[in-house]
């Protein structure tokens, strides 16, 4: 059975992409005291289930105010991402945790991409269900790295535990890298032996291929402005004519 795309606890209405911005807010705690207790909440909630996005995003926001608060004059951004670190990495010690790996490997991939990879890859492998996998190859993508998410849904996804949620971001992380081809060839092999129906994959895969290709025809299409001065193409530094009279009109080609 296709799963959600990427688990009911981690869609967008529900969490608002805890580790990239937008974030659920915790509610107005009133006073620091009644932040405690929010906070206390929060930590035995993600103690059970340190894979409760919802729980993660308040927290996550509760310890970055904080730690902006405490250190004034400090650059606020590079605080805050620090304090979504800690924490991410303080849960990511269960061996249960794949959630907090994903906000590892997305707060690293800009900065070490292979070191990102190896924590997306390990979120996918302690994820049986697949929406480990699925949540790191839409970041992926998100972030510009659909080549990477190639690479990763090729080698982690398997259809019959993990659904067909990963199989889409897989689909169109290909078109994104123009790896369509590559990918159709693992649709093909996944294809003749497994139990699961990937039609609609291959569909999804043919309407993307299409779309990118209209676009790109759309782009060639599109008229060139022409500098009639020696039939030069507008865009060139002007040549010697351009000292001796006016400029001439420009025409669409």
């Amino acid at each position: 059975m296709d799963q959600d795309m990427d688990d009911p606890r981690v869609t967008d209405s529900h969490t608002s992409e805890a580790g990239s911005g937008g974030r659920q807010e915790p509610g107005d705690t009133g006073s620091s005291g009644a932040q405690r207790d929010d906070e206390s909440t929060l930590r035995a909630a993600l103690g059970a289930d340190p894979n409760d996005v919802a729980a993660f995003g308040c927290l996550v926001e509760i310890v970055r105010r904080r730690a902006v608060e405490e250190l004034r004059g400090l650059d606020p951004a590079r605080v805050a991402a620090d304090a979504a670190w800690s924490l991410a990495e303080e849960l990511a010690g269960s061996p249960r945790a794949w959630y907090p790996l994903v906000e590892l490997g997305c707060l690293s991939v800009a900065g070490d991409r292979e070191a990102a990879m190896r924590r997306f890859r390990t979120a996918s492998d302690r994820d049986p269900r697949g929406a480990a996998l699925a949540m790191s190859l839409r970041r992926l993508r998100e972030a510009g790295h659909a080549a990477d998410a190639v690479v990763l849904g090729i080698s982690s996804w398997r259809p019959a535990t993990h659904g067909l949620a990963a199989g889409r971001h897989l689909v169109a992380a290909a078109v994104d890298a123009g790896r369509a081809a590559e990918v159709r060839r693992h649709l093909d092999a996944l294809a003749a032996s497994s139990a699961v129906d990937l039609s609609g994959l291959f569909a999804e895969l043919e309407r993307l291929v299409a779309a990118a290709a209209e676009r790109a025809g759309a782009q060639q299409a599109r008229p060139r402005e022409i500098d009639l001065r020696d039939g030069a193409v507008s865009g060139e530094r002007g040549t010697a004519t351009d000292a001796e009279g006016p400029s001439h009109p420009t025409m669409r080609a």
